[in-house]
């Protein structure tokens, strides 16, 4: 049992770190997205940036489960960047899911990559700072 305690512990941190560098490159880099559109890479790394978020939520609340979390606004800020990240993920042209969920999806959706991820970057800084 302690085991897996200890595993979960390192692949959450394993999967925080991966979200805050690549949230802090894709940020940096992103700036250009501001002008253009995204390239099928770029909506790759991010959509594996959503994964690596949602990882990082179901990992923390299978510690809670286990009685090593117990602050929910910390849980809070780790949704709240999964979702983002993940939603603003399925923009992707055309065959994005949220995409063609939409009545009159964006032309442009370079600048809602860029700021997701700026975002995202925030939110998940608080969500290191609510621990």
């Amino acid at each position: 049992m302690e085991a897996l305690v200890t595993g979960l512990i390192l692949l959450r941190g394993l999967a925080t770190l991966v979200l805050l560098v690549g949230l802090v490159v894709f940020a940096l880099l992103g700036i250009r997205l501001l002008l253009r559109e995204p390239t099928s890479r770029e909506f790759r790394v991010f959509r594996f940036l959503a994964w690596t978020a949602i990882v990082q939520v179901v990992l923390e609340l299978l510690l809670g489960l286990f009685g090593l979390r117990n602050n929910w606004l910390h849980l809070t800020y780790g949704v709240l960047t999964a979702a983002l990240l993940h939603f603003v993920g399925g923009l992707e042209a055309p065959d994005g899911w949220f995409r063609r969920s939409l009545n009159r999806p964006p032309e442009k959706v370079g600048p809602y990559l860029f700021w997701a991820s700026f975002i995202a970057l925030l939110l998940s800084l608080r969500f290191l700072a609510t621990r």
